[in-house]
């Protein structure tokens, strides 16, 4: 299988990483580079349904609790069976995700999926 990409945004609050994030998710689907979902954390609540930036510049985002990254299969699993599927995974405010999203990264990255993630540097 060819090596999969994976870009991480990371700095401090109103840095920009979402604002990144979101810009490289339209480019690479502008020039064709594959189809992105994007994920946030359910306990980001500053809008249902959507990843926001500093800015109020917002994206459809699937909303995942954060002690479960793994429900991340089940929705892509749901998705393609509806005929739905993705060549990017798109992950927000991954500060928030338990430990165990480490792992979910790793599958996702031998399934073969590119990953893009911003955060915090600090959980604190």
């Amino acid at each position: 299988m060819p090596k999969r990409n994976f870009w991480l945004f990371t700095g401090p609050m109103f840095g920009g990483k979402t604002t990144r994030m979101f810009n490289e998710i339209d480019r690479v689907q502008k020039h064709g580079a594959g189809k992105a979902i994007l994920f946030k954390p359910s306990a980001d609540e500053r809008k249902e349904g959507a990843a926001v930036t500093y800015n109020n510049h917002s994206m459809p985002a699937i909303e995942i609790p954060k002690e479960r990254s793994w429900e991340i299969f089940d929705v892509l699993e749901a998705l393609k069976n509806d005929g739905r599927e993705f060549d990017i995974i798109a992950l927000d405010e991954v500060q928030f995700y338990d430990m165990r999203l480490c792992g979910v990264v790793d599958e996702l990255l031998d399934m073969g999926y590119d990953i893009m993630a911003a955060g915090l540097e600090t959980d604190f």
